[in-house]
């Protein structure tokens, strides 16, 4: 008989500790037993599982720091270190040459990692209608001399350029479509405008006669008393705006006869793109690492995609190469049909011009309470209480999601008005410890988000319940290899005592405590709907030299798509040969706007039914299916549903 010592693998929960003492075989048989009986439970339980390897997703391997960032909030350096926050967006209304470095600018702490410097602001009409002899000259210099001073700077410097032209310049009140802009020696209803000292006329505006406000004493508009006119107030009449009387008169105005929606039509789209170049092609000839980050400031997807054909498109079809990302901005609303939007864009600028820009998001703001999930607001109402827990739901969902499902797309979050709702600052302070190296995770539940990272000799794991009603929650957390875990702490945000507020709180976490050297936490936790919470890890151990999972994703060709009953629809992609036999995971991932439940998927003649889900939805398929091409057949029973983008992702754990 042998009767050598019995060693048994403590990473797995319920096993018995190492054992130095010979034992009877029997007895060793029944440890065994027992122990694998005990595995098998375990493993049978739907379980969140991190399992320590750091991940690569698309080449990118860190949590996006610029995520945790604010505009229009007054920060303070103390403010900045307790809350974590990483990026700020400043809007410079007269742009300089000089660029912001973190410290020299009074709202931006000198402990940011990132700034984003938006040139001109939404009120600033077009420099084509304001400087009409000088705009080429101002926005070239103004580009070339940002460039070279920021060569040297030892930052990577973000330039978003404009804030919001899809508004202010075509409604609230229209400031390119100010009558003085233009050449009025023959004015008349219906006819073609031309700018000033120009000799050429635009190409899509006509004179009109309109509503328009000036200051009682001043024939200088001021653009923004102009947007908060009353309504009901009308021609000859006046009203007060910030103790100013103004005064509203009818006069000539210009009227762009492509605006079919209250955005901004094909004239200022013509604008905006003939600046973009001359400034653009200046600052990255000067400073070709300047990321040059252009866009309309709105929804992406904005009344049903016009906004995408009318002026996001265009901009991508003509500066794909000159851009590194396109902004958006979001108030309320259903946050994953953002997240939603860059991959459905991704798909377009990846299968179109194979490149694939950044998304940034350098405004954001609403209130998501978790009592009422169903309404989302644009901004956060009620008791201090009730606009801190919203706010505070909804940027931490926002985050949580897009780093759960695109991290390698998502560069930047701008909470809006941060320090203003009592909320925000939850979020952030609740997503601190998430930073560093992006780590592997997988959970069996497409409403059970959770992402995790490691940061030197810490470890995060947040996760967020998307679901409307609480749920018990198996996790279990590995730590790296040859690591072990110190400590162990939960993170969760609760109403004060008062109810006038949130605070942060800070529980610790048993570990097993079969040897001193622990290395998997295994436990049930409570979460309630629509919330999340942070564990918090202090690892120690060797080097670590865990295997990186890497995921790839291709995407099909055509977005904005529908599957018809009577029409399947045929799509097709193309894998690399070696990463395709690498792979031993595979995921379809689609965007689903109003997916019906009924539909089913061709994958090279192996046919699976359609996971149930909305917006960015990921599903589990078998990698034997795929080769090298790839034919994708989506059909569908009764009911149409629309499919804005297909892909599939490529997961080598090994």
């Amino acid at each position: 008989m042998n009767d050598e010592p019995l060693t048994i693998n403590r990473r797995q929960r319920g096993y018995f500790p190492l054992l130095k003492i010979s034992l009877p075989l029997l007895f060793s048989f029944s440890l065994v037993i027992a122990s694998c009986l005990h595995s098998q439970v375990a493993s049978s339980t739907p379980t969140i599982h991190v399992t320590g390897q750091p991940l690569s997703v698309n080449g990118t391997t860190e949590v996006p720091i610029g995520l945790f960032g604010v505009h229009a909030t007054a920060l303070t350096p103390e403010q900045q270190q307790e809350w974590g926050v990483e990026s700020v967006r400043v809007i410079q209304s007269q742009p300089s040459s000089k660029p912001l470095i973190p410290g020299n600018h009074q709202s931006v702490p000198a402990a940011v990692q990132m700034i984003i410097e938006c040139f001109y602001d939404r009120y600033r009409p077009a420099l084509i209608l304001s400087q009409p002899n000088n705009w080429q000259r101002i926005l070239s210099e103004l580009g070339s001399n940002y460039g070279k001073t920021s060569l040297n700077s030892g930052q990577t410097h973000h330039v978003e350029f404009w804030n919001e032209p899809y508004l202010n310049w075509a409604a609230k009140p229209g400031v390119n479509y100010d009558g003085r802009f233009y050449d009025q020696s023959n004015v008349a209803k219906g006819a073609p405008v031309r700018i000033r000292n120009q000799q050429q006329f635009t190409e899509h505006l006509v004179w009109r006669r309109g509503l328009w406000v000036l200051p009682a004493d001043s024939n200088q508009p001021n653009y923004v008393a102009a947007r908060y006119r009353p309504q009901g107030v009308g021609v000859g009449q006046s009203y007060q705006w910030r103790d100013r009387t103004y005064r509203v008169i009818e006069t000539w105005l210009a009227r762009d006869t492509t605006q079919t929606h209250w955005f901004s039509g094909q004239q200022n789209r013509i604008f905006y793109e003939k600046m973009l170049a001359v400034f653009g092609k200046a600052l990255k000839a000067a400073n070709p690492k300047v990321q040059l980050v252009g866009g309309w400031g709105f929804h992406i997807h904005q009344d049903g995609w016009e906004g995408w054909r009318q002026l996001y498109k265009p901009l991508v079809d003509n500066f794909h190469q000159l851009l590194d990302g396109l902004n958006e901005h979001h108030y309320g609303g259903d946050t994953r049909v953002v997240t939603a939007d860059y991959e459905t864009v991704t798909a377009y600028t990846d299968r179109t011009y194979g490149k694939r820009l950044h998304f940034y998001n350098t405004e954001a703001g609403g209130m998501l309470d978790p009592e009422r999930p169903d309404s989302i607001r644009p901004r956060p109402e009620g008791s201090p209480l009730a606009q801190a827990l919203g706010a505070m739901t909804y940027t931490l969902r926002d985050i949580v999601h897009v780093i759960d499902i695109a991290p390698d797309k998502a560069v930047a979050r701008a909470a809006h008005e941060a320090d203003k709702n009592g909320g925000d600052e939850y979020a952030f302070r609740l997503l601190r410890p998430l930073r560093g190296k992006l780590l592997y995770c997988t959970s069996p539940w497409s409403d059970l988000w959770c992402v995790a990272s490691r940061n030197g000799n810490k470890m995060a794991v947040v996760l967020f319940n998307d679901a409307r009603g609480g749920r018990q929650v198996s996790v279990q957390v590995d730590a790296p290899n040859s690591n072990y875990f110190n400590s162990a702490r939960r993170l969760s945000v609760h109403p004060r005592r008062d109810k006038q507020g949130l605070e942060l709180v800070s529980n610790k976490l048993n570990l097993d405590s079969f040897s001193q050297k622990v290395s998997q936490f295994s436990q049930q936790l409570k979460l309630k709907g629509k919330s999340g919470t942070t564990l918090v890890f202090d690892i120690a151990g060797g080097d670590n030299n865990t295997q990186t999972v890497t995921l790839t994703q291709h995407f099909a060709e055509g977005i904005l798509m529908k599957v018809l009953p009577e029409q399947p629809l045929e799509l097709s992609l193309s894998f690399p040969p070696e990463e395709l036999a690498q792979a031993d995971r595979a995921r379809l991932k689609v965007v689903l706007p109003d997916y019906n439940g009924q539909g089913k998927v061709d994958i090279n003649g192996n046919t699976v039914a359609l996971k149930e889900g909305k917006w960015t939805v990921r599903q589990d398929i078998d990698p034997s299916f795929l080769k090298t091409n790839t034919k994708l057949t989506f059909r569908t029973g009764k009911l149409a549903y629309g499919l804005w983008m297909v892909s599939i992702e490529l997961i080598d754990t090994d």
